[in-house]
Parts: C-alpha cells; sequence; structure tokens
C-alpha cells in the first residue's frame, strides 16, 4: 500500500510539473506573438504591407487564438489588393471572435473593391452595430454607402464623424468610391460647416 500511495505521490508531482511546464511554455509563445504584433502595428504605419504580413504571420503560428493577428494580416493584404486572402484571415478573426468590429470593416472594403456591394453594406453595418464611436468604421460604412449610391446614409455617417474629430477631406475628394458623397449638397453643407479649407474638385 505505501509504495502504491508512493508511486501516485510521484506521479501526482510528475504530472503537475509538466502541467506547470507547458503553462510555461504556452505563455512563452504567447509573449512572443504579442511581441511580433506590436512590431507587425508599427511596421503597419510604415505600410510596409509584406512585412506586416510576415511578422503577423509568425505571430499567428506563435499564437493562433488572437483575432487582432488574423485582422492586422487581413488589412495588410487588403492594402495589396489580396481581397480573397484579406477575407480568409478576417474570417479566421471572426472564428474566434463574433463581434470584433475591426475585421467587419475591413471584410466591408475587401468586399467593396471586389464589387459586392451588398456584402461589403451587410459588414460595414455589422461593424457600425458593435463601434459606432470609430472613425475607421464610420467613415469606411461611409464610403461603402456612398458607393451603393445612398448618399442620405453616407451623409449620415459623414456628419457623426466630423462631430468626432474627422476632418481628413481630401480622401474624400481622391477616393472614386465617395464621388456620389463628394457632389452631394450634404457634403457641401457639412464640409462648411466644419471650417475646412475646400477640397478642389477631382
Amino acid at each position: 500500500m505505501r509504495t502504491i500511495l508512493a508511486w501516485a505521490l510521484v506521479f501526482s508531482m510528475f504530472f503537475m510539473v509538466a502541467c506547470e511546464s507547458s503553462m510555461s511554455r504556452d505563455l512563452a509563445r504567447k509573449r512572443h506573438a504579442v511581441s511580433l504584433l506590436e512590431h507587425a502595428r508599427s511596421v503597419h504605419w510604415g505600410r510596409d504591407w509584406d512585412e506586416v504580413i510576415s511578422l503577423s504571420t509568425q505571430a499567428i503560428e506563435a499564437d493562433p487564438t488572437n483575432p487582432w493577428t488574423y485582422s492586422m494580416r487581413g488589412a495588410a493584404h487588403n492594402a495589396l489588393g489580396n481581397y480573397r486572402e484579406a477575407i480568409r484571415d478576417l474570417n479566421a478573426a471572426l472564428e474566434i471572435s463574433p463581434d470584433y468590429a475591426p475585421a467587419y470593416i475591413n471584410k466591408a472594403i475587401s468586399f467593396l473593391r471586389l464589387g459586392d456591394l451588398p456584402i461589403a453594406r451587410m459588414n460595414a453595418d455589422e461593424a457600425l452595430v458593435l463601434d459606432r464611436g470609430n472613425l475607421t468604421v464610420l467613415m469606411t460604412a461611409a464610403e461603402v454607402y456612398s458607393s451603393s449610391g445612398d448618399v442620405d446614409t453616407a451623409c449620415m455617417l459623414l456628419e457623426e464623424a466630423v462631430d468626432r474629430g474627422f476632418e481628413d477631406f481630401e480622401v474624400i475628394r481622391s477616393r472614386e468610391s465617395f464621388r456620389e458623397l463628394f457632389y452631394s449638397e450634404c457634403f457641401t453643407r457639412v464640409h462648411r460647416s466644419s471650417h475646412a479649407h475646400p477640397p478642389d474638385s477631382p
């Protein structure tokens, strides 16, 4: 009996050590993934999209449970015009976190660029429900609605964005997808009320 108890104690101690070792390895991998992701984020601002994809891929390999990593790589794919690859990554992010607004708004961009406006609007609407106070969400949704010809909704979203501090009217002038909004009376009114310098016509 004592022998059995001794072996049971040894096994229990071995199991605890193994669990602690596994937890330590998991924690180390997650920390490494976060470090890679932070690096990818800094590179993102420099628009080195290939490097963002490389770093995000390494982060996913280290920790495949973080939706931010997939969304970061998806945004980089969007920037490079790899819209199908972007959608795959953004769907992966949403499988992990179904309420992750950045994935929905990046999917809206993917489908907008692919010309699938109904799906783009569906994703933009979902992002608005989840994070309407986000300027990127508001202006991407405005772009989608402008492309769809729904200038009233696009203008309403622009007004909300201006109320929250948006002032980069040049982006509206420069993008064809904002054309309907740019030439609307509503845009002229909102732009004047913002006291910004009027942009030239495209």
